[in-house]
C-alpha cells in the first residue's frame, strides 16, 4: 500500500469518526444545546481550515465565526452557499445568545438549508435517507443531521485542500496570465 493510499485511508476513518462524534455531542433533546455544539465544531473545522493556508496562522487574531467564515470565504476554501448557511447558523446562534424567547423552528432551519447548491442539497436528502429520515419525521434529528451535513462539508474541504489548492494556483495562473495578455494588447494600441 502506498503512501497516498494510506492517507486516503486515514481521510476516510478521520471522516466517518467525525460524523459519528458531532451526532453523538449533538444527541439532546434542546435545539440550544444542539445549536451551540454544532456552531462550535463548525467554528473549530473552520479554524483548521484557515490555518492550512496560512505561513504564520498565529500572527492572525481572528475571534469571531463570522470573521473566519469571510476570511474561508474570500479565500476560496468554502462555496457562496455554504458560506451562506453558516452565516445564517451564527445568526440564530447568537438570537440564542442574546433573545430569552427565541426559538429554532422549521423556518430557521429551512434558512439554513436554502443557500445550500442544488448537488448539496441531494447530499443532504441522502444523508437524511443515511440515517432512515423522511420529510416529516423528528425535527430533532434533522437538525442534526443538517448542521452535521454542514460539519461535514468544511471537514472534507479540509480534507482535500491539498486539491483544492492545486486548482486554485491553476486557476490564479489563468487569471495572471489573461490580465498580462490584456496589458501587453493595450500597450500595442
Amino acid at each position: 500500500m502506498d503512501l497516498e493510499e494510506l492517507i486516503k485511508q486515514n481521510d476516510v476513518k478521520d471522516f466517518s469518526q467525525s460524523r459519528q462524534r458531532f451526532m453523538d455531542e449533538t444527541n439532546h433533546q434542546d435545539l440550544l444545546v444542539i445549536v451551540l455544539r454544532a456552531h462550535i465544531y463548525i467554528e473549530q473545522e473552520l479554524y483548521l481550515l484557515i490555518n492550512k493556508c496560512m505561513k504564520y496562522p498565529e500572527k492572525l487574531n481572528v475571534r469571531y465565526l463570522s470573521d473566519k467564515l469571510k476570511l474561508a470565504y474570500s479565500l476560496g476554501l468554502i462555496e457562496q452557499g455554504l458560506f451562506s448557511s453558516i452565516m445564517k447558523l451564527n445568526d440564530f446562534r447568537n438570537k440564542y445568545a442574546h433573545q430569552l424567547d427565541f426559538n429554532f423552528t422549521e423556518k430557521e432551519l429551512n434558512e439554513i438549508v436554502s443557500p445550500l447548491s442544488k448537488e448539496e442539497k441531494t447530499e443532504l436528502e441522502k444523508d437524511y435517507a443515511f440515517y432512515g429520515l423522511g420529510t416529516s419525521d423528528d425535527f430533532i434529528t434533522k437538525v442534526r443531521i443538517t448542521l452535521s451535513f454542514i460539519y461535514l462539508s468544511i471537514k472534507l474541504n479540509n480534507l482535500t485542500l491539498h486539491l483544492r489548492m492545486e486548482e486554485l494556483l491553476i486557476e490564479h495562473k489563468s487569471i495572471e496570465t489573461d490580465r498580462r495578455i490584456t496589458i501587453i494588447k493595450s500597450q500595442q494600441i
